[in-house]
Protein backbone atom coordinates (compact mmCIF):
# COMPACT_ATOMS: atom_id res chain seq x y z
CA UNK A 1 0.00 0.00 0.00
CA UNK A 2 1.00 3.17 -1.32
CA UNK A 3 0.32 6.95 -1.11
CA UNK A 4 1.34 9.59 -3.83
CA UNK A 5 0.52 13.61 -2.64
CA UNK A 6 1.39 16.50 -3.83
CA UNK A 7 3.76 17.95 -0.74
CA UNK A 8 2.15 21.09 -0.13
CA UNK A 9 -1.60 19.80 0.40
CA UNK A 10 0.12 16.92 2.84
CA UNK A 11 1.95 20.36 4.40
CA UNK A 12 -1.32 22.04 5.04
CA UNK A 13 -3.51 19.65 6.08
CA UNK A 14 -0.69 18.22 8.86
CA UNK A 15 0.06 21.98 9.83
CA UNK A 16 -3.71 22.66 10.35
CA UNK A 17 -4.09 19.71 12.94
CA UNK A 18 -1.20 18.73 14.69
CA UNK A 19 -1.09 22.18 16.88
CA UNK A 20 -2.76 20.14 19.59
CA UNK A 21 0.50 17.66 19.81
CA UNK A 22 2.28 18.72 23.12
CA UNK A 23 6.26 19.07 22.57
CA UNK A 24 7.35 16.72 25.08
CA UNK A 25 5.36 12.90 25.73
CA UNK A 26 5.62 9.64 27.48
CA UNK A 27 3.00 7.77 25.39
CA UNK A 28 4.63 7.21 22.36
CA UNK A 29 1.77 6.67 20.16
CA UNK A 30 1.06 10.24 20.68
CA UNK A 31 3.42 11.45 18.24
CA UNK A 32 2.28 9.76 15.08
CA UNK A 33 -0.30 10.84 12.79
CA UNK A 34 -2.62 8.13 10.98
CA UNK A 35 -2.82 8.01 7.29
CA UNK A 36 -5.82 5.62 6.45
CA UNK A 37 -8.06 5.70 2.97
CA UNK A 38 -12.02 6.13 3.98
CA UNK A 39 -14.08 5.33 0.93
CA UNK A 40 -13.74 8.42 -0.88
CA UNK A 41 -11.47 10.28 0.90
CA UNK A 42 -7.82 9.97 2.99
CA UNK A 43 -8.27 10.87 6.36
CA UNK A 44 -5.57 12.16 8.84
CA UNK A 45 -5.55 11.64 12.50
CA UNK A 46 -3.48 13.05 15.62
CA UNK A 47 -4.23 12.31 19.31
CA UNK A 48 -3.12 13.78 22.45
CA UNK A 49 -5.17 11.93 24.87
CA UNK A 50 -7.38 13.98 25.52
CA UNK A 51 -8.20 15.66 22.14
CA UNK A 52 -8.02 14.76 18.58
CA UNK A 53 -7.51 15.92 15.04
CA UNK A 54 -9.19 14.74 11.78
CA UNK A 55 -8.41 15.77 7.86
CA UNK A 56 -10.60 14.38 5.23
CA UNK A 57 -9.14 14.76 1.71
CA UNK A 58 -11.09 14.22 -1.24
CA UNK A 59 -9.49 11.82 -3.30
CA UNK A 60 -11.46 12.61 -6.54
CA UNK A 61 -11.95 16.42 -6.04
CA UNK A 62 -11.49 18.55 -9.12
CA UNK A 63 -8.73 20.88 -7.10
CA UNK A 64 -7.35 18.54 -6.08
CA UNK A 65 -6.69 16.52 -9.31
CA UNK A 66 -3.65 14.92 -9.91
CA UNK A 67 -2.20 16.05 -6.17
CA UNK A 68 -3.20 12.76 -4.35
CA UNK A 69 -4.00 8.97 -5.58
CA UNK A 70 -3.80 5.64 -3.48
CA UNK A 71 -2.73 2.62 -4.67
CA UNK A 72 -4.56 -0.10 -2.51
CA UNK A 73 -6.06 0.42 1.03
CA UNK A 74 -4.15 2.50 2.40
CA UNK A 75 -3.76 2.33 6.58
CA UNK A 76 -0.29 3.76 8.35
CA UNK A 77 0.99 5.96 11.32
CA UNK A 78 4.47 8.25 10.86
CA UNK A 79 5.63 10.44 13.16
CA UNK A 80 3.34 13.57 12.68
CA UNK A 81 5.99 16.74 13.40
CA UNK A 82 9.11 15.07 11.22
CA UNK A 83 6.25 13.86 8.41
CA UNK A 84 5.64 17.61 8.45
CA UNK A 85 8.62 19.57 8.42
CA UNK A 86 9.91 16.84 5.62
CA UNK A 87 7.19 17.68 3.52
CA UNK A 88 7.54 21.63 3.77
CA UNK A 89 10.82 21.06 2.45
CA UNK A 90 9.58 18.96 -0.56
CA UNK A 91 8.84 21.61 -3.59
CA UNK A 92 6.59 20.36 -6.25
CA UNK A 93 5.72 17.04 -7.69
CA UNK A 94 4.14 14.22 -5.66
CA UNK A 95 5.76 12.45 -2.90
CA UNK A 96 5.34 8.72 -2.60
CA UNK A 97 4.44 7.35 1.19
CA UNK A 98 4.71 3.75 2.26
CA UNK A 99 5.49 1.25 4.77
CA UNK A 100 6.92 -2.00 3.74
CA UNK A 101 6.76 -5.35 4.97
CA UNK A 102 8.44 -4.57 8.50
CA UNK A 103 6.82 -1.73 9.61
CA UNK A 104 9.24 0.53 8.20
CA UNK A 105 7.76 3.77 6.59
CA UNK A 106 9.16 5.10 3.50
CA UNK A 107 9.32 8.97 1.72
CA UNK A 108 10.22 9.15 -1.63
CA UNK A 109 10.71 12.47 -3.71
CA UNK A 110 12.54 12.99 -6.86
CA UNK A 111 15.94 12.13 -5.76
CA UNK A 112 14.93 12.40 -1.69
CA UNK A 113 14.40 9.05 0.04
CA UNK A 114 13.84 9.17 3.85
CA UNK A 115 13.09 5.87 6.02
CA UNK A 116 10.72 6.67 9.03
CA UNK A 117 9.85 5.14 12.45
CA UNK A 118 6.37 3.64 12.19
CA UNK A 119 3.57 1.70 14.66
CA UNK A 120 1.22 -0.56 14.42
CA UNK A 121 -2.26 0.85 13.28
CA UNK A 122 -4.42 -0.72 16.11
CA UNK A 123 -2.01 1.03 18.76
CA UNK A 124 -2.91 4.43 17.56
CA UNK A 125 -5.07 5.75 20.49
CA UNK A 126 -8.90 7.17 18.26
CA UNK A 127 -11.26 9.02 20.47
CA UNK A 128 -14.76 7.82 20.01
CA UNK A 129 -18.31 8.58 21.28
CA UNK A 130 -22.03 8.80 20.00
CA UNK A 131 -22.15 12.21 18.99
CA UNK A 132 -26.07 13.23 18.95
CA UNK A 133 -27.28 16.51 18.90
CA UNK A 134 -25.38 19.02 16.34
CA UNK A 135 -25.39 23.18 16.22
CA UNK A 136 -24.41 25.48 14.32
CA UNK A 137 -22.23 27.68 15.52
CA UNK A 138 -21.37 31.44 13.76
CA UNK A 139 -17.51 30.53 12.96
CA UNK A 140 -15.74 34.36 12.74
CA UNK A 141 -17.14 35.18 15.86
CA UNK A 142 -16.53 32.37 17.63
CA UNK A 143 -12.97 32.75 16.81
CA UNK A 144 -13.57 36.12 17.78
CA UNK A 145 -14.40 35.20 21.19
CA UNK A 146 -11.63 33.04 21.58
CA UNK A 147 -9.11 35.55 20.66
CA UNK A 148 -11.27 37.64 23.67
CA UNK A 149 -11.20 35.24 26.06
CA UNK A 150 -7.73 32.90 26.24
CA UNK A 151 -5.18 35.38 26.99
CA UNK A 152 -7.61 35.21 30.52
CA UNK A 153 -7.77 31.27 30.85
CA UNK A 154 -5.04 29.55 32.67
CA UNK A 155 -3.29 27.06 30.46
CA UNK A 156 -1.92 24.58 32.58
CA UNK A 157 -3.64 25.69 36.11
CA UNK A 158 -3.81 23.35 38.92
CA UNK A 159 -7.81 24.74 39.44
CA UNK A 160 -8.99 23.09 36.63
CA UNK A 161 -12.03 25.00 36.38
CA UNK A 162 -9.72 27.94 35.40
CA UNK A 163 -7.99 25.98 32.99
CA UNK A 164 -11.10 26.23 30.41
CA UNK A 165 -13.31 28.71 28.74
CA UNK A 166 -17.01 28.21 29.13
CA UNK A 167 -19.23 28.11 25.95
CA UNK A 168 -22.99 28.72 26.83
CA UNK A 169 -25.31 28.16 24.32
CA UNK A 170 -28.80 29.11 24.69
CA UNK A 171 -31.98 30.05 22.63
CA UNK A 172 -30.62 32.81 20.73
CA UNK A 173 -27.08 33.51 22.06
CA UNK A 174 -23.91 32.17 22.69
CA UNK A 175 -20.92 32.94 24.76
CA UNK A 176 -17.73 32.39 25.94
CA UNK A 177 -15.79 32.80 29.47
CA UNK A 178 -12.68 32.65 30.87
CA UNK A 179 -11.14 33.59 33.85
CA UNK A 180 -8.41 33.40 36.16
CA UNK A 181 -10.06 33.79 39.83
CA UNK A 182 -8.87 37.92 39.47
CA UNK A 183 -10.32 38.76 36.51
CA UNK A 184 -13.06 37.71 33.87
CA UNK A 185 -13.80 37.89 29.89
CA UNK A 186 -17.23 37.76 28.84
CA UNK A 187 -18.33 37.51 25.33
CA UNK A 188 -22.03 36.75 23.47
CA UNK A 189 -23.03 37.15 20.53
CA UNK A 190 -26.56 36.68 19.31
CA UNK A 191 -27.35 33.55 16.95
CA UNK A 192 -30.44 31.38 15.81
CA UNK A 193 -29.76 28.29 17.73
CA UNK A 194 -31.88 24.94 17.85
CA UNK A 195 -30.62 23.34 21.53
CA UNK A 196 -31.45 23.34 25.00
CA UNK A 197 -29.09 25.61 27.20
CA UNK A 198 -25.95 24.10 27.52
CA UNK A 199 -22.65 24.94 29.77
CA UNK A 200 -19.79 23.05 28.46
CA UNK A 201 -15.61 23.59 30.06
CA UNK A 202 -13.57 23.79 26.94
CA UNK A 203 -9.85 22.86 27.54
CA UNK A 204 -7.34 25.92 26.71
CA UNK A 205 -5.48 23.80 24.37
CA UNK A 206 -8.79 23.03 22.17
CA UNK A 207 -10.10 26.51 22.02
CA UNK A 208 -6.51 27.80 20.34
CA UNK A 209 -6.47 24.67 18.13
CA UNK A 210 -10.15 25.45 17.26
CA UNK A 211 -9.51 29.24 16.72
CA UNK A 212 -6.64 28.28 14.35
CA UNK A 213 -8.74 25.97 12.55
CA UNK A 214 -11.23 28.33 11.93
CA UNK A 215 -8.96 30.34 10.49
CA UNK A 216 -8.69 28.49 7.42
CA UNK A 217 -11.75 28.63 6.51
CA UNK A 218 -15.23 26.44 6.39
CA UNK A 219 -18.40 26.39 7.84
CA UNK A 220 -18.39 25.43 12.11
CA UNK A 221 -20.61 22.81 14.12
CA UNK A 222 -20.55 21.21 17.04
CA UNK A 223 -21.81 17.87 17.99
CA UNK A 224 -22.19 16.84 21.69
CA UNK A 225 -21.56 13.20 23.36
CA UNK A 226 -23.55 12.95 26.98
CA UNK A 227 -23.38 10.31 29.14
CA UNK A 228 -25.95 7.92 31.07
CA UNK A 229 -26.91 10.91 33.36
CA UNK A 230 -27.57 13.07 30.60
CA UNK A 231 -24.36 15.50 30.83
CA UNK A 232 -22.03 16.79 28.31
CA UNK A 233 -19.40 14.64 28.08
CA UNK A 234 -17.14 15.42 25.06
CA UNK A 235 -18.09 17.65 21.87
CA UNK A 236 -16.84 17.45 18.01
CA UNK A 237 -16.14 20.34 15.71
CA UNK A 238 -16.02 20.19 12.79
CA UNK A 239 -14.82 23.03 10.66
CA UNK A 240 -15.31 22.63 6.46
CA UNK A 241 -13.44 19.18 5.77
CA UNK A 242 -11.65 19.07 9.50
CA UNK A 243 -12.43 18.02 12.96
CA UNK A 244 -11.61 18.48 16.22
CA UNK A 245 -12.66 16.38 19.13
CA UNK A 246 -12.41 17.27 22.68
CA UNK A 247 -12.84 15.64 26.26
CA UNK A 248 -13.97 18.85 28.41
CA UNK A 249 -12.13 20.06 31.31
CA UNK A 250 -13.12 19.04 34.62
CA UNK A 251 -14.45 21.43 37.61
CA UNK A 252 -17.27 23.91 38.98
CA UNK A 253 -16.85 26.77 36.83
CA UNK A 254 -17.31 30.51 39.05
CA UNK A 255 -20.57 31.64 38.71
CA UNK A 256 -20.95 33.74 35.81
CA UNK A 257 -24.26 35.56 35.88
CA UNK A 258 -23.96 36.37 39.39
CA UNK A 259 -20.21 38.35 38.78
CA UNK A 260 -22.64 39.78 35.47
CA UNK A 261 -24.88 41.02 37.39
CA UNK A 262 -23.37 42.13 40.54
CA UNK A 263 -25.73 45.07 41.85
CA UNK A 264 -24.72 48.33 41.26
CA UNK A 265 -26.36 51.56 43.61
CA UNK A 266 -23.88 53.86 42.47
CA UNK A 267 -21.54 54.07 39.43
CA UNK A 268 -18.79 56.28 37.31
CA UNK A 269 -18.88 55.53 33.93
CA UNK A 270 -15.65 57.16 32.19
CA UNK A 271 -14.88 56.91 28.36
CA UNK A 272 -11.37 57.04 27.36
CA UNK A 273 -9.39 57.01 24.28
CA UNK A 274 -7.72 53.27 24.21
CA UNK A 275 -4.82 54.75 22.39
CA UNK A 276 -4.04 57.26 25.49
CA UNK A 277 -5.37 54.98 27.48
CA UNK A 278 -2.71 52.28 26.79
CA UNK A 279 0.26 54.40 25.98
CA UNK A 280 -0.60 56.57 29.51
CA UNK A 281 -0.69 53.07 30.93
CA UNK A 282 2.85 51.86 29.61
CA UNK A 283 4.53 55.09 30.24
CA UNK A 284 3.61 54.69 33.98
CA UNK A 285 4.78 51.29 33.99
CA UNK A 286 7.95 51.97 33.19
CA UNK A 287 8.76 54.61 35.61
CA UNK A 288 6.99 52.09 38.33
CA UNK A 289 9.87 51.49 41.39
CA UNK A 290 7.42 49.74 43.77
CA UNK A 291 7.72 46.58 41.42
CA UNK A 292 4.21 45.44 42.31
CA UNK A 293 3.29 46.67 38.90
CA UNK A 294 0.07 48.30 40.82
CA UNK A 295 -1.68 51.83 39.09
CA UNK A 296 -3.48 53.60 40.98
CA UNK A 297 -6.06 55.59 38.87
CA UNK A 298 -8.09 58.90 40.53
CA UNK A 299 -10.94 60.63 38.78
CA UNK A 300 -11.01 64.58 40.31
CA UNK A 301 -13.88 66.56 40.26
CA UNK A 302 -14.24 68.31 37.14
CA UNK A 303 -14.10 64.74 35.38
CA UNK A 304 -11.58 66.84 32.77
CA UNK A 305 -9.00 64.18 33.20
CA UNK A 306 -7.75 60.74 34.33
CA UNK A 307 -4.62 60.13 36.44
CA UNK A 308 -2.53 57.10 36.57
CA UNK A 309 0.08 56.65 39.46
CA UNK A 310 2.23 54.04 40.38
CA UNK A 311 3.20 56.11 43.48
CA UNK A 312 0.82 58.33 44.44
CA UNK A 313 -0.48 61.38 42.80
CA UNK A 314 1.91 63.57 44.49
CA UNK A 315 4.68 61.73 43.20
CA UNK A 316 3.85 62.23 39.63
CA UNK A 317 1.38 61.31 37.77
CA UNK A 318 0.25 61.00 33.36
CA UNK A 319 -3.10 61.52 32.42
CA UNK A 320 -5.61 60.71 30.30
CA UNK A 321 -8.10 62.87 28.29
CA UNK A 322 -11.84 61.67 29.43
CA UNK A 323 -14.21 61.79 26.33
CA UNK A 324 -17.00 61.09 28.22
CA UNK A 325 -18.42 60.70 31.61
CA UNK A 326 -21.63 59.46 33.09
CA UNK A 327 -22.00 59.22 36.93
CA UNK A 328 -23.54 59.23 39.89
CA UNK A 329 -23.24 62.03 42.56
CA UNK A 330 -21.51 59.32 44.66
CA UNK A 331 -18.39 58.87 42.58
CA UNK A 332 -18.05 62.00 40.92
CA UNK A 333 -14.63 61.75 42.21
CA UNK A 334 -12.69 58.19 42.89
CA UNK A 335 -9.69 56.04 43.27
CA UNK A 336 -8.74 53.07 42.48
CA UNK A 337 -5.87 50.84 42.67
CA UNK A 338 -5.49 48.07 39.66
CA UNK A 339 -2.92 45.41 38.48
CA UNK A 340 -1.15 46.99 35.78
CA UNK A 341 -0.86 44.14 33.88
CA UNK A 342 -4.08 42.82 34.11
CA UNK A 343 -5.67 46.29 32.62
CA UNK A 344 -2.56 46.57 29.91
CA UNK A 345 -4.29 43.10 28.69
CA UNK A 346 -7.28 44.16 28.47
CA UNK A 347 -6.16 47.37 26.19
CA UNK A 348 -4.04 45.80 24.05
CA UNK A 349 -6.50 43.18 23.08
CA UNK A 350 -9.57 46.05 22.85
CA UNK A 351 -6.81 47.49 20.26
CA UNK A 352 -6.27 44.09 18.37
CA UNK A 353 -10.32 43.61 18.19
CA UNK A 354 -12.28 45.85 18.31
CA UNK A 355 -13.39 48.78 15.65
CA UNK A 356 -14.58 51.27 18.24
CA UNK A 357 -11.90 54.11 19.34
CA UNK A 358 -13.23 54.34 23.04
CA UNK A 359 -13.53 52.26 25.89
CA UNK A 360 -15.10 52.61 28.93
CA UNK A 361 -13.81 52.23 32.54
CA UNK A 362 -16.93 51.29 35.37
CA UNK A 363 -16.30 51.84 39.02
CA UNK A 364 -19.10 50.67 41.09
CA UNK A 365 -17.41 51.09 44.29
CA UNK A 366 -14.13 49.60 46.50
CA UNK A 367 -15.30 46.32 46.87
CA UNK A 368 -17.04 45.24 43.60
CA UNK A 369 -15.29 44.26 39.93
CA UNK A 370 -13.69 46.75 37.49
CA UNK A 371 -15.90 46.60 34.34
CA UNK A 372 -14.13 47.20 31.10
CA UNK A 373 -15.72 47.32 27.96
CA UNK A 374 -15.06 48.58 24.46
CA UNK A 375 -17.46 51.89 24.19
CA UNK A 376 -19.33 50.53 20.61
CA UNK A 377 -20.18 46.95 19.95
CA UNK A 378 -18.69 44.92 17.29
CA UNK A 379 -18.81 41.36 15.86
CA UNK A 380 -19.24 40.58 19.58
CA UNK A 381 -20.32 42.28 22.53
CA UNK A 382 -17.48 41.97 24.69
CA UNK A 383 -16.63 42.54 29.10
CA UNK A 384 -14.06 42.36 31.06
CA UNK A 385 -14.29 42.17 35.11
CA UNK A 386 -11.42 42.79 37.06
CA UNK A 387 -10.82 42.47 41.42
CA UNK A 388 -9.59 45.98 42.01
CA UNK A 389 -6.53 46.33 44.47
CA UNK A 390 -6.11 48.61 47.18
CA UNK A 391 -4.76 51.57 46.22
CA UNK A 392 -1.28 52.42 46.88
CA UNK A 393 -1.34 55.59 49.13
CA UNK A 394 -4.85 54.25 51.05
Amino acid sequence: MKLHIAPELLAAELAAITGILDKKTTVAAHEFVLLETTGKHVRLVVSNGLMQTEAFIPVNHVDYKDKIRCYGDVKMCLPAKKLEALVKLLNGGVVEISVDEKGHGHLKHNKSEFKLSSIVPDMFPQMSGEFGETVGLPAQEMRSMIHLARGFIGEDDSRFAFSGGLLSLSRGAVSLTGTDGQRLSYSVVEHDLVARNTNILIPHKALVQLREMIGKGGDLKMAIARNTRGEVSKVKFKIGHRFLTTNLTAGAFPNVDAALSMRVHAKADVTLDKHEFLDALKRTLVVNEAGNRIVQIFLDGDGEELALSTDGIDAGSDRVRVVDLDTDDAYDSFTLGMNGDHLSAFLNVVKEASTSDNVVLRYAGPTNFVELRPAEAGMVDFRYLVAPVRPLNN
